[in-house]
C-alpha cells in the first residue's frame, strides 16, 4: 500500500489561508487567497484525477 500526502504549500513554505482573500488572517497574516487565483482548468483537473483514483483518504486536525 502506498500513502501519498498532498499539501497547498507556496514555494517559500506558506500554507495558511490558500483559498480567499479574507480566509485567515490569524497572526497578521495579509497574503490570503495566494494559491486559488493560479489553480486554472489543468490544476483542477489533476486534482479530480488524484482524488477518483484514490482507495481511502486520511484526514486529520491540528489540535488547538
Amino acid at each position: 500500500m502506498k500513502l501519498v500526502v498532498v499539501e497547498w504549500m507556496s514555494l517559500d513554505g506558506v500554507v495558511q489561508a490558500p483559498g480567499a482573500p479574507d480566509e485567515d488572517r490569524d497572526g497578521g497574516f495579509t497574503h490570503s487567497g495566494w494559491h486559488l487565483r493560479w489553480f486554472d482548468d489543468t490544476s483542477r483537473q489533476w486534482v479530480v484525477d488524484q482524488l477518483n483514483g484514490a482507495a481511502a483518504f486520511l484526514f486529520g486536525t491540528e489540535d488547538l
